[in-house]
């Protein structure tokens, strides 16, 4: 069943239209320092920057030129600006979904390695062993693709980031599909769900989603979870209402018809629970655990005929009228022993 506390669990992870637009757009930049190894005598301005790289390195008396660093080293720090954002994206999915996490990992460690043994390779030749150079080579080459398909891979996921919710959290958005496909004012209310998510109303949201099964005019078929919170609700509402109640009657001195009330809402509590049938709306029962790996599960009558709401109203105006009559008896006795203060 859709809670409160699992509405605001869910509140951080929910769809960002901005996300899949951020990871096209870094995945663009990253294409383009990829594919700067293509360019060379192609583009003049990625040519005179190559030529301006003409240096020898201080300490190691290294020579470097920018056209023979280009085709196995450059490419990978041309990489590096989209790699940067990449991984700026995936700190902001992780803060959001924690499963992300291990991508972001994925990603920090690909960086340290590629980064480490491309500068063993072009500053260090000198100072390492041609046995562990033949094996710092290979790894490097592998790692600099992986370095790349990693970050990659983190655009492809932002890309359809908005449907990859956690189990946990779909019940919501199935119930949203089904509001809105049965709604009349499908604008409307897609605007309502997100009012009440951003305001954090998760009461009246849970009672927005589950509309189209608690109506009584309704014809949709109960699910475990609509039954559950159809139990909830009405155990809230009559709890609410009769609190309500007996509020009033401690307000209009009728506290002897009050405990009476109280006593026999108490008896029949007692009653209830004694009943193998009984469900307690704060857990899960056994019995809609059975029928949820069932699939869908029908309660019929589902939909009560008129005939059946006019008989269930009259019943209920009848009881009320009995309630109030020995109430009433009730706090007439109790003035004659002058026992009502």
């Amino acid at each position: 069943m859709v809670t409160k506390s699992l509405l605001a669990q869910a509140r951080g992870s929910r769809p960002r239209i901005y996300i899949p637009i951020l990871g096209l757009i870094f995945l663009l930049v990253l294409a383009a320092g990829f594919l700067s190894r293509y360019m060379v005598g192609k583009l003049a301005l990625l040519d005179n920057l190559l030529t301006k790289i003409d240096f020898t390195v201080p300490y190691l008396d290294i020579r470097l030129y920018g056209s023979d660093l280009m085709n196995d080293y450059l490419w990978v720090l041309f990489c590096l600006p989209g790699t940067i954002l990449i991984f700026i994206l995936t700190g902001i999915m992780t803060r959001r979904k924690k499963s992300y996490g291990i991508l972001m990992g994925l990603e920090s460690l690909s960086s340290f390695i590629v980064i480490i043994l491309m500068a063993v390779i072009i500053l260090l030749p000198g100072y390492i062993n041609a046995d562990y150079m033949a094996i710092i080579e290979p790894i490097y080459g592998y790692g600099r693709y992986a370095f790349v398909g990693v970050h990659a891979l983190a655009c492809v996921l932002a890309f359809f980031d908005p449907i990859l919710i956690a189990p946990k959290y779909r019940e919501i958005y199935r119930l949203r599909r089904v509001r809105l496909r049965r709604s009349k004012q499908y604008g409307k209310d897609k605007k309502t769900f997100r009012q009440l998510y951003r305001r954090r109303k998760y009461e009246e949201l849970c009672e927005f989603l589950y509309e189209p099964y608690i109506s009584p005019e309704s014809n949709l078929k109960l699910t475990p979870s609509a039954i559950e919170y159809l139990i909830y609700s009405g155990g809230e509402a009559k709890r609410k209402l009769e609190t309500i109640r007996l509020s009033n009657m401690a307000k209009s001195g009728q506290t002897v018809g009050m405990k009476i009330e109280v006593a026999a809402n108490k008896a029949e509590v007692k009653r209830l629970s004694a009943d193998q049938y009984y469900v307690d709306p704060r857990t899960v029962p056994s019995f809609l655990a059975k029928h949820g790996k069932q699939g869908m599960m029908e309660v019929s009558p589902n939909t009560p005929s008129k005939k059946q709401l006019k008989q269930t109203k009259k019943a209920e105006k009848k009881a009320e009228k009995e309630r109030r009559k020995v109430s009433h008896q009730a706090l007439k006795a109790a003035k004659k022993q002058g026992k009502v203060y």
